[in-house]
């Protein structure tokens, strides 16, 4: 009986540790999320652009040929 009660146990525990937020920063998404969360709404596509190439979210190549297909519009 108690080999079946320990999974559930654990889970329980897990889920509960969850809901409080003792895992929220640790999965790579999360990082990802808040650094999109970055950008305010009033930056034109050029600047965001910048941000993302200075960050070294993109290429120099990728970086050259959107801002190339933004300067055209």
């Amino acid at each position: 009986m108690f080999p079946l009660l320990m999974p559930i146990i654990a889970g329980g525990v897990v889920y509960f540790l969850y809901k409080q937020g003792v895992f929220e920063g640790m999965c790579h998404s999360h990082h990802i999320e808040k650094k999109d969360k970055i950008t305010s709404d009033d930056e034109t596509p050029l600047e965001i652009l910048k941000k993302r190439y200075a960050q070294g979210d993109i290429s120099t190549e990728e970086y050259q040929e959107r801002k190339e297909k933004l300067q055209e519009e």
